[in-house]
């Protein structure tokens, strides 16, 4: 069986994409358990990133990047939207 998996983060991918990032352990976690199910499923992980990439394999799991314009977290790009907003919209949102 085929599973598409979609998070925010690569999962244990990130261990080549970006080693310093310590984020998604029970992700990590999960599809490592599911990836030694091998005979059974065969898993794609779809995940954010900056830039595009080609898809690839790590361990027994295929990835699918999916790229964004921007490294933002989501406050700061609710903020971003908050200023383009008009005074009126931002003071009622704050009552």
């Amino acid at each position: 069986m085929k599973v598409l998996w979609l998070t925010n983060n690569a999962c244990s991918a990130s261990e080549i994409l970006d080693p310093k990032n310590n984020r998604g352990g029970w992700l990590s976690s999960l599809e490592k358990a599911l990836s030694q199910q091998k005979d059974e499923i065969e898993l794609f992980v779809g995940f954010y990133y900056y830039k595009s990439l080609a898809q690839f394999k790590h361990g027994q799991t295929n990835f699918c990047a999916i790229e964004r314009s921007s490294r933002k977290s989501k406050v700061s790009r609710y903020i971003s939207r908050l200023r383009g907003m008009e005074y009126d919209d931002v003071e009622e949102i704050k009552k």
